[in-house]
């Protein structure tokens, strides 16, 4: 269907031009020609409807790529990537939490230690390489190899791996070297790039099988990628989309008001009083992190004492202005191994107590606390997370002040080596927790081999590792055992809320329902173009 009419939207806009998204903000008005709007979308694999031929979105987040790299070894790329360029071999549903088939058709657990997958027909990169078994043993092969400092190695995927492996061209084979119930669902968080000259080398210019193919890249300022024309599925409306990065969440809401993009994303309570404003609840967690080894956060009172200073219900009033939930674990509640007696009480007088043993037996609880957080940080309303939980620890005798660093220095601090000689730091991150298991929270967070964690806890971690090789109750029943003995006897991280999120739609074309995953990855072609 040929385009015939131009319709001015007013201050909605979509781009109809051809040609690669520039990395220039835009501010002029710009029309879509749009003809017959309404007619139904695509019915063969790489057609699209006329309406979304050439329109293209305008999506403004709070936080960039890391800097001189788009590679999916990097988890804080997945938002843009995951699904949209790249693609796992399945994919969780975003509503249902079920699995469904992606780049695999369907996997068959042959024995404990042994998956067998069977990838799609017809499939291939960006580039033009075939997607086969061969490249998918290439990508995953990529990942587990510890020099190429891939995020989801025992964060999400379980070094026990011990091969992955062609059998023919549509058929791959994972070995591990010991039981692992939920791999397939461990698999839909790691999504496949092709293959390069060098494994060791980050990847710069991705490239995937997915429904778009990257354009360009700005750092820290844009992102664009177009649709991919040899897509092996439906093709989605959206033909082009450019990505805008500015921390503050006021300047992203305002940037929705005057038309400056079509959606706006993690905008805090503060600004979500807007028209078109979906609030939704996300599987993510604010906890935060405390040192094992600097003290006074070197013994267990002193951290005890901080969890039981949080006063969780007022931080979601006061900061999330209501919306969330106090949080008891830093999983949801919908998470296997949640278990709803592990759980902190605000009992300020008892941290109060607890930081005085403390003292008498020698520890130096006078040293000045760093609470950091950092520029962009769900919800966090500037430094209001922050300077609320550095109060609520001043209430109880310990002396803290206000860190909020630019989101590079944050991350180099959050995975830096402790030095016993600096100040105590507690650590603001967000956790999500799309998989649905408990097990990825407790190994990621606090596993021996997990890069974020502070201490390495062998009882823990055989804890972990029996849970991880069963299923169904016995499962269920391990990890809840796991997470009560972080909570007893590590008490290295602080559940401070459940999150929610919200997003503004600002152009009545455009409509699109966040889900819980919404957050980890933003799919543009579940956006649907109405006009």
């Amino acid at each position: 269907m040929s385009m015939t009419t131009l319709r001015n939207l007013g201050h909605h806009r979509f781009r109809t031009s051809g040609r690669p998204l520039r990395a220039t903000a835009v501010a002029a008005v710009v029309a879509l020609a749009l003809a017959a709007c309404g007619t139904g979308g695509a019915d063969e694999p790489g057609e699209s409807s006329s309406a979304g031929a050439d329109a293209s979105l305008r999506i403004v987040m709070a936080n960039p790529p890391k800097e001189g790299t788009l590679d999916t070894c990097n988890g804080d790329n997945n938002q843009l990537l995951q699904e949209n360029i790249t693609e796992p071999l399945v994919r969780v549903n975003g509503e249902t939490g079920e699995l469904e088939p992606l780049l695999a058709e369907e996997w068959t657990e042959e024995s404990p230690t042994r998956w067998v997958f069977t990838l799609r027909e017809g499939v291939t990169f960006h580039d033009g390489q075939p997607f086969d078994a061969e490249a998918a043993a290439w990508w995953l092969n990529r990942v587990l190899d510890p020099a190429a400092d891939c995020y989801v190695l025992d964060s999400v995927l379980t070094s026990d791996i011990s091969s992955v492996s062609a059998v023919d061209e549509k058929t791959l084979a994972i070995e591990l070297g010991s039981p692992d119930p939920i791999l397939p669902r461990r698999l839909a968080f790691t999504p496949i790039g092709a293959p390069t000259d060098d494994p060791l080398v980050e990847v710069t210019d991705p490239v995937g099988t997915g429904p778009y193919q990257f354009v360009s890249f700005t750092p820290d300022q844009s992102f664009s990628m177009e649709r991919y024309a040899d897509y092996w599925g439906e093709a989605p409306d959206v033909g082009e989309v450019e990505y805008i990065f500015r921390s503050e969440s006021a300047v992203r809401a305002a940037m929705a008001s005057t038309g400056e993009v079509d959606l706006a994303t993690s905008i805090t309570a503060q600004d979500a009083d807007a028209p078109n404003a979906q609030t939704y609840t996300v599987s993510e967690t604010l906890y935060a992190r405390l040192d094992s080894e600097v003290p006074p956060f070197d013994d267990a009172r002193v951290r005890k004492a901080v969890n039981l200073a949080i006063d969780r219900q007022t931080f979601v009033d006061n900061v999330f202005g209501g919306k969330g939930e106090p949080a008891s674990e830093i999983f949801l509640p919908n998470v296997v191994g949640y278990d709803p007696d592990v759980t902190w009480e605000y009992d300020p007088e008892e941290a109060k107590r607890l930081i005085a043993e403390a003292q008498a037996d020698g520890v130096d609880v006078s040293r000045e606390i760093e609470v950091i957080g950092r520029t962009g940080l769900r919800n966090s309303n500037g430094s209001e997370t922050m300077d609320t939980l550095a109060a609520m620890l001043g209430a109880v005798g310990l002396k803290a002040r206000t860190v909020v660093m630019e989101f590079e220095q944050y991350r180099e601090r959050f995975e830096a080596p402790q030095d016993p000689a600096a100040l105590p730091t507690m650590i603001v991150n967000v956790h999500g927790n799309s998989l649905g298991d408990a097990h990825l929270s407790l190994d990621g967070k606090l596993g021996c081999n997990a890069p974020q964690s502070p201490a390495c806890d062998e009882t823990f971690q055989q804890m972990l590792d029996d849970a991880g090789a069963a299923s169904g109750d016995e499962r269920e029943g391990l990890l809840q055992d796991a997470a009560r003995y972080a909570h007893d006897e590590m008490t290295f991280l602080v559940p401070v809320a459940y999150t929610t999120d919200t997003l503004i739609t600002a152009n009545e074309c455009v409509q699109y329902t966040p889900n819980p995953a919404t957050l980890q990855k933003l799919v543009v072609a579940e956006i649907k173009l109405q006009c």
